[in-house]
């Protein structure tokens, strides 16, 4: 069933400024999802995870301190958050997500958290388009994905439109939003 825009854009109503429409609405895919950033995070989640294990059945055939076997255990409830609890907890963040465009600014909605995007100061928009038409767009630049990079582990995430239907519609409207501020 196609919900209206009307209806999706009830969340955003309090925070429209005087006389500003709503043109677009979205919502991030739900449930579990893989991100660009995860091509160079799951070789190191997987050998953290690897490591661990070894330790574990290494310290227990050995019958080790207990201090070393609870090291072991603390620093595999880390590598399967790495695996498999990030994917979780990026899904259930997901679930409180809105995207609105208007006809001043992009508007990122999590819970009642507010993230808007004056087209006047949007820099870089890049669009990156899935195969199944679906889609992302973001407000700024990627990030590199190098593996062991502390300095770009630090940097904050460009905002984005993570993975949304009819995400060209809404890039074409941010484009021309832009280019007319």
């Amino acid at each position: 069933m196609q919900r209206s825009l009307e209806t999706e854009a009830l969340p955003f109503a309090p925070h429209l400024l005087p006389l500003e429409r709503i043109c677009w609405t979205g919502r991030p895919r739900q449930g579990l999802a893989w991100r660009r950033e995860d091509n160079s995070k799951a070789p190191f989640s997987l050998l953290w995870l690897a490591f661990v294990l070894c330790w574990l059945w290494v310290a227990r055939s050995m019958n080790a301190d207990p201090l070393m076997l609870g090291v072991g255990v603390a620093f595999s409830v880390i590598g399967l958050y790495f695996v498999v609890g990030r994917f979780i907890a990026d899904a259930i963040v997901r679930t409180r997500v809105r995207y609105a465009v208007t006809d001043r600014r992009a508007l990122i909605l999590s819970g009642r958290k507010l993230l808007a995007i004056e087209f006047g100061s949007i820099g870089q928009l890049q669009f990156l388009p899935n195969r199944d038409g679906r889609g992302s767009i973001v407000f700024g630049p990627l990030a590199s994905g190098v593996v062991g990079s502390y300095e770009e582990a630090l940097k904050p995430r460009a905002p984005e439109f993570f993975d949304v239907d009819d995400a060209e519609a809404a890039y074409a409207l941010l484009k021309s939003g832009r280019d007319e501020a």
